[in-house]
């Protein structure tokens, strides 16, 4: 193995994209993509899709309209997407912030695709007492679907007994 290519391999990710929807697993995943970030100096993506079909469900079921359940929406994703700015900027990292809307794995995809994203970020949840782990829906389709790698970080709720 030649030194030139030992000194490339050392930084095989050169822009991060993480997928951020307020949920536990992608906050866990947001902390750990930062951290991994912060470590080579790597640009970070935030990227939150409000889904549409999700939010007039939301909206049908609380006998609200679409477009303030959308609102209310938007400005949670805000706060989250600030919130990862922020922290990555506090390690000297350079962060942008995209609230996108449509169906998450595919806004996630192009996204990657548009800025020359190397690796994608997503949360999952493993529920106690599970022995093995089910990729979510949304996770899976952006594995299959994204143009580039894809890490999948555990965040699994405590444990009462581990035996």
């Amino acid at each position: 193995m030649s030194e030139r290519y030992a000194v490339e391999d050392q930084h095989a990710f050169t822009h991060i994209l993480v997928a951020v929807d307020g949920s536990e697993a992608s906050i866990h995943a947001g902390h750990r993509a930062v951290q991994m970030a912060a470590g080579c100096r790597i640009p970070v993506v935030f990227v939150y899709v409000l889904n549409p079909s999700v939010a007039h469900d939301i909206a049908q079921s609380m006998g609200k309209l679409d477009e303030v359940v959308c609102r209310d929406l938007a400005i949670k994703a805000q706060h989250y997407l600030d919130y990862f700015t922020h922290l990555a900027r506090d390690h000297g990292l350079a962060a942008e912030q995209m609230l996108r809307q449509g169906v998450p794995h595919t806004e996630i995809s192009e996204v990657a695709r548009e800025r020359g994203i190397d690796l994608i970020v997503i949360g999952q949840t493993v529920l106690p007492g599970s022995r093995r782990t089910m990729t979510g829906s949304v996770a899976q389709r952006i594995i299959e679907c994204a143009p580039c790698s894809v890490l999948v970080v555990r965040h699994s709720p405590p444990r009462r007994n581990c035996n």
